[in-house]
């Protein structure tokens, strides 16, 4: 097993704003609900893995370098994102697959700086960020 990057926007989201949003990046974002993200960690499925690829352990969410090249692309994703209609939420996890993931933290994208708070991100930690 491995820790893999997991992701959705809440299921309020406008598909033609997200659908143009996604095109943008090269990672992705499924549409969903906090649950459905759990759910995804715990059974080990990749519905909801943000990246291509097969593990994530070494993807900088993290590791304390909001510089990365990844974490500016996701955060440019995620504010993309945020100016979509109707989007309230995202989830994001960096988790063991097949793991339950025991923390949650939510956070209100207007207190943070996007990088820093994806560079610093704690690992099987499922946060909610409100838009």
């Amino acid at each position: 097993m491995c820790y893999i990057l997991y992701g959705a926007t809440d299921e309020t989201v406008s598909f033609e704003d997200y659908s143009k949003a996604l095109e943008k990046s090269k990672y992705k974002l499924a549409i969903g609900t906090k649950h459905n993200v759990k759910m995804c960690i715990v059974n080990d499925l990749g519905d909801y893995s943000m990246t291509n690829r097969q593990c994530d352990c070494d993807f900088p969410t993290g590791k304390h370098d909001e510089n990365a090249t990844e974490i500016q692309e996701l955060a440019s994703l995620i504010n993309e994102l945020k100016n979509t209609k109707a989007v309230k939420h995202i989830y994001i996890a960096l988790a063991w697959a097949g793991r339950k993931v025991k923390n949650e933290k939510s956070i209100s994208i207007n207190d943070i700086s996007l990088s820093a708070f994806l560079a610093n991100m704690e690992k099987d930690c499922l946060y909610t960020i409100d838009l």
